[in-house]
């Protein structure tokens, strides 16, 4: 391919808009408990400890850092600082 092409993809969905009592910080202090956090940098070491570079020991390592909510943080960005 030599030139960039972008698609669309249609689908239906809804926005669900949930109004609570509780603090937003403690609301994200909830969230945050529930979600994993992904520690990139130590996946090949974590991958060479099972036995290489292979799609399975990749698979693992990435389930191993999964939240109870199997939800994970990949990156965060603070629009307000």
């Amino acid at each position: 391919m030599t030139e960039a092409r972008a698609t669309a993809t249609t689908f239906d969905g809804q926005r669900i808009r949930i109004t609570t009592p509780r603090s937003f910080d403690d609301v994200l202090a909830q969230l945050r408990q529930l979600i994993g956090t992904a520690a990139i940098e130590q996946y090949p070491g974590a991958m060479q400890q099972l036995g290489g570079g292979s799609q399975e020991n990749f698979e693992t390592v990435v389930r191993s850092q999964l939240g109870p909510s199997e939800f994970m943080l990949f990156h965060e960005i603070n629009h307000s600082q």
